[in-house]
């Protein structure tokens, strides 16, 4: 797989990222070890993970353990979530088998996924206290004793001020950490600069006005893609990676997959450019 440069660690990483949030480190352990070790194998070095993906983590310490051939990059902000098994099945046996019928699964979305309510954002802790707590908890989910890369989870703006940036930075120079920044789930223009990494929902044709010399991470490339009504993209998946990997050449794309299948066409798709 291409690599880029990633500034934020001065080292070189998979031009694609997996996104673990579908990940389970219990009930669906079997199928999370097999996505990580076709990840793996594929050529994926940079892994995107946090407290609110559930047991996630977990799945990635099993795996992956405290491997130096890799980037795991974790959050803090949304607290974990309590492990439900209701979820977890639906996670790791039902989502899998719907995602092969694409048109079941945008049927569904309907019933199973109502629309959200615009409510206020929530506000998260990013507290010396927050921070040593979370990445304690996470360090021993991840059996890893050092984490490559620690991101604000979904900030507001305004908690991005000096002295939280003093408190990452500590971290940094207590090499208790590599590098920070901000991971966002909007597709929203950079905000003031915080850190050396940006991370927020593919930004499509505005992607000109992310020219920080920072280390851009970008999600939803295929999900916020044009549709049809049966959910099939207007634009093929494997065009939608390769312009997105044109316009932004030194940005990782972050992608995710419930199969190894899929995830082998994602990464087929990046690789086709060149």
């Amino acid at each position: 797989m291409q690599q880029v440069e990633f500034k934020a660690l001065g080292r070189r990483v998979s031009c694609l990222g997996f996104g673990c949030a579908g990940l389970d480190g219990r009930l669906g352990l079997r199928r999370s070890t097999k996505l990580l070790e076709t990840a793996l194998k594929l050529g994926i070095t940079y892994f995107d993970v946090a407290p609110s993906y559930g047991t996630a983590e977990e799945a990635i310490g099993h795996v992956i353990g405290n491997s130096k051939e890799v980037v795991i990059a974790t959050k803090v902000g949304p607290p974990r979530r309590p492990y439900d098994l209701v979820s977890a099945y639906a996670k790791s046996v039902l989502k899998p088998n719907i995602d092969r019928i694409r048109r079941l699964k945008i049927l569904l979305r309907g019933v199973v996924a109502p629309p959200r309510n615009q409510k206020v954002r929530p506000r998260y802790d990013f507290s010396y206290e927050a921070l040593n707590r979370s990445i304690e908890t996470s360090l021993k989910h991840l059996q890893r004793d050092h984490i490559d890369v620690f991101l604000a989870h979904e900030p507001h703006r305004e908690d991005l001020v000096p002295e939280v940036e003093e408190r990452f930075q500590s971290l940094v120079n207590g090499k208790t950490i590599g590098a920070f920044g901000v991971g966002i789930g909007a597709r929203e223009d950079s905000w003031t600069k915080f850190g050396s990494i940006w991370q927020s929902a593919w930004p499509a044709d505005h992607i000109s006005t992310y020219d920080k010399d920072i280390s851009y991470l970008f999600h939803r490339v295929i999900h916020n893609a044009a549709q049809d009504r049966f959910g099939q993209t207007q634009v093929p998946v494997p065009k939608l990676i390769q312009a997105a990997r044109r316009q932004s050449p030194n940005s990782v794309l972050i992608v995710s997959a419930s199969t190894p299948k899929r995830l082998e066409e994602l990464v087929n798709a990046s690789e086709l450019m060149e």
